[in-house]
């Protein structure tokens, strides 16, 4: 019996970790950004057109692959995500002066 008490106890413990590190994650992004709808739109893991290159960062995490290029009035990335094959990848985002001015999905 005191076993499966302690197991259930890891278990509910282990849910509690999980809990508080969401709500601190909310917190820390709340934090960051100050607007409860871009806060949302990174827990979703969106991205969307004006997207700046560290809301793109918390909501998708790190890129597999990053291209850049540059000229004298703007600096640009392509950054991409799930790579199917050898420099191919499911998902390619670009942003303009790190900022996401579009994508292309397949």
């Amino acid at each position: 019996f005191s076993i499966c008490v302690i197991i259930f106890y890891f278990k509910g413990f282990g849910h509690l970790i999980k809990v508080r590190k969401a709500r601190n994650h909310i917190c820390e992004l709340m934090l960051k950004y100050d607007d409860e709808e871009i806060v949302s739109r990174i827990l979703n893991q969106s991205f969307w057109i004006g997207q700046t290159a560290s809301q793109l960062l918390d909501s998708l995490g790190n890129p597999v692959d990053i291209s850049e290029w540059c000229n004298a009035k703007e600096f640009g990335e392509t950054w991409k995500y799930s790579q199917t094959g050898k420099n191919r990848y499911a998902l390619k985002i670009y942003l303009v002066n790190n900022k996401v001015s579009g994508w292309d999905q397949k």
